[in-house]
C-alpha cells in the first residue's frame, strides 16, 4: 500500500535514506529524515498560511479550533511513521551495544514525538498573534463598553410577539480584564425615571455602529424605532439576530482572549497536560516497538477492563453505603501496578503464561507515571494545580529512570525467551 506513495519522496530524500541504511542503519531505523522533511514542509504551509490568511473584525478565527483541526493529519503522520519503525527491531542488529544505542532511539522518538505536536501548536500561537494585531485593546475595550451600555436598551423577538427577552450581554464584562483601556459604567434606565432621549439614542446608534462592526450584518432599524420599542417594552423582530449575536460574541471572545493571551492552547496547566501526553505517547511507543500489537492491544483491553470494574466498585459503593472510598479506589490501583509487574516478573514461562507475561509488563509499564499520583492521592486527596503537575512530572522521571534501568532489557528477555510446551 505505502509504495504506491512513493511518488511522494523526492530524489534527494531518497539519497539521503539510502545513505543512512549504509551508513546509520540504527538513525535510519529512527526515519527521522522522513519526519523532519516532511514536518518542515507542513510546518512552513501553515506558516504561510497564516501570514496570507485573511482577517477582519467580522470574521476572527479561533486558533483552539484548527490546533484540533491540524492533529488530525499530525495523527496520521505518527500513524505512518510506527508503522515503519515496526519493520527494523535494534536488539537484533546491534548486538552487546544495542542498549546505548536504544536510548539514542527513544530520545529521538521524543524529540520526533515533541516535533509533530509542536506543529499545530505552534500554528495556534503564530494565528492568535495575528489576530492580536486587527486591533488595539484601548479600541476593544472601547467596543466592549459600548455594547454592554447599548445593549440595556434593546430587546428583540426570537419567535413570536410573546417569546422575546432582554439581549444578554453580561458576558462582555468578564472580557475586558487584562485588556488596558478605560471603562464606563452605565446605570440601567428605569421607564419611571426620567431620562435623556437624545443620549439614549446616542448609545443606541453607537451599539449598531460596534455591532455592524464585527458582524458586517447592518441592523434594519432606527435607534428612535428601538428606543419606542424599550419605552413600550415590546419586542423587536429581526431575522437572523440570534445567528449575528452569537458571531459577535465569538468574534469579540477571539478578540479579547488574542489580546490577554487566555487561548487554552496558551494555558500553562493545557501546556504541561500537553507534556505528559507526549511523555504517555513516548512510553507506549516504546512498549509497543519491544512486543507486538496484539500483547499491546490486550494490555489496552485488560487496563480499561481493570479501571472499569474499580469505577464500578466504587459506584457501588456509593449508591449502597453512600459513601465514595477514595482510599480504597488509590488502594486498588497501587496493588493492581504492583500485580502487573510482578507478573511480568515472574520465572515460569510456558505458552500460556508468556503472553499474560507481556501483556502485564505492558499494562504495568503504562501505568508506572501514575504511580507517585497515585501514592500522593492515597496520603492527601487535595492535591492539585502546580503540586498535582509537580507529582506528575515526577512520576514521569521515575518511569524513564525504570524503564532504561530494568524494564526495557526485561522486555527483550522476554520477548527472547523460549517458551516452554
Amino acid at each position: 500500500m505505502l509504495r504506491r506513495l512513493e511518488f511522494l519522496v523526492p530524489p534527494l530524500l531518497k539519497r539521503i535514506d539510502r545513505q543512512l541504511l549504509l551508513h546509520r542503519p540504527g538513525l535510519w531505523a529512527t526515519r527521522l529524515h522522513y519526519v523532519a522533511f516532511y514536518g518542515s514542509i507542513l510546518s512552513l504551509l501553515m506558516g504561510l498560511y497564516t501570514l496570507i490568511r485573511p482577517i477582519s473584525l467580522h470574521s476572527v478565527p479561533n486558533p483552539e479550533n484548527y490546533f484540533a483541526l491540524l492533529l488530525l493529519p499530525v495523527a496520521v503522520g505518527f500513524g505512518l511513521w510506527v508503522y515503519h519503525l515496526t519493520f527494523f527491531r535494534l536488539e537484533q542488529f546491534q548486538g552487546k551495544n544495542w542498549r546505548l544505542n536504544s536510548l539514542r532511539d527513544e530520545l529521538l522518538h521524543l524529540g520526533v514525538l515533541a516535533s509533530l505536536i509542536s506543529i499545530p501548536l505552534m500554528y495556534g500561537y503564530q494565528l492568535s498573534n495575528r489576530i492580536d494585531q486587527t486591533i488595539t485593546e484601548s479600541e476593544l475595550a472601547r467596543d466592549i463598553n459600548t455594547l454592554k451600555v447599548g445593549s440595556q436598551l434593546f430587546k428583540y423577538g426570537v419567535q413570536s410577539p410573546n417569546d422575546y427577552r432582554f439581549t444578554n450581554m453580561e458576558w462582555y464584562t468578564t472580557l475586558h480584564y487584562g485588556l488596558e483601556g478605560e471603562y464606563f459604567e452605565y446605570e440601567v434606565i428605569q421607564k419611571n425615571l426620567p431620562y435623556s432621549s437624545c443620549k439614549n439614542r446616542q448609545l443606541i446608534e453607537e451599539f449598531l455602529f460596534v455591532f455592524a462592526k464585527y458582524t458586517d450584518f447592518t441592523i434594519p432599524l432606527s435607534s428612535y424605532e428601538i428606543l419606542e420599542a424599550y419605552r413600550d417594552e415590546q419586542p423587536l423582530q429581526i431575522a437572523d439576530f440570534a445567528m449575528y449575536e452569537q458571531m459577535l460574541r465569538e468574534n469579540i471572545s477571539n478578540l479579547a482572549q488574542a489580546k490577554t493571551r487566555s487561548f487554552a492552547i496558551m494555558d500553562a496547566d493545557f501546556l504541561k497536560s500537553l507534556v505528559f501526553i507526549c511523555f504517555m505517547l513516548w512510553l507506549g511507543l516504546q512498549a509497543f516497538l519491544k512486543t507486538n500489537w496484539k500483547s499491546f492491544l490486550g494490555a489496552l483491553i485488560v487496563g480499561g477492563l481493570w479501571s472499569l470494574s474499580i469505577a464500578l466498585t466504587a459506584s457501588i459503593l456509593d449508591a449502597s453505603f453512600h459513601i465514595y472510598p477514595e482510599k480504597f479506589v488509590f488502594m486498588l490501583m497501587m496493588a493492581g501496578l504492583g500485580f502487573f509487574l510482578y507478573q511480568g516478573y515472574r520465572q515460569k514461562n510456558t505458552k500460556r503464561t508468556h503472553q499474560w507475561k507481556v501483556i502485564s509488563l505492558t499494562l504495568g509499564t503504562l501505568m508506572l507515571p501514575f504511580a507517585p499520583l497515585i501514592i500522593g492521592s492515597f496520603i492527601d486527596s487535595n492535591i492539585y494545580g502546580d503540586a498535582w503537575f509537580n507529582i506528575l512530572f515526577a512520576g514521569m522521571g521515575v518511569s524513564f529512570i525504570t524503564w532504561n534501568l530494568t524494564l526495557r532489557s526485561r522486555f527483550v528477555d522476554l520477548m527472547a525467551s523460549p517458551k516452554e510446551n
